[in-house]
């Protein structure tokens, strides 16, 4: 019976764990794909007006965001590997 209270939560925290390492692919991915996109040029950022409002460079943005990414879906992926450790050993 309690093996069958615990059954939901195991599949709900595989599925939190394959849907961490697909973010962790992606954000891994990520500045790859703007490199390939923009290069290491430097680009104008618009307003909603169509202004030119500041320049950045779009790869260097790229590696902050995925070091973000990557940080949040590892501490995920951590979370939920520990969740099934201690639901298979019945803690």
């Amino acid at each position: 019976m309690e093996t069958a209270n615990r059954s939901p939560w195991i599949a709900l925290l595989l599925v939190q764990r394959a849907v961490s390492l697909v973010f962790l692919v992606g954000s891994i991915a990520f500045p790859f794909y703007i490199l390939y996109r923009h290069g290491l040029s430097v680009l104008p950022v618009y307003d909603r007006g169509g202004n030119v409002i500041g320049h950045a460079n779009y790869f260097v943005l790229s590696l902050g965001f995925s070091a973000f990414a990557l940080l949040i879906s590892w501490l995920c992926y951590k979370a939920a590997q520990r969740s099934l450790q201690q639901l298979r050993s019945g803690k």
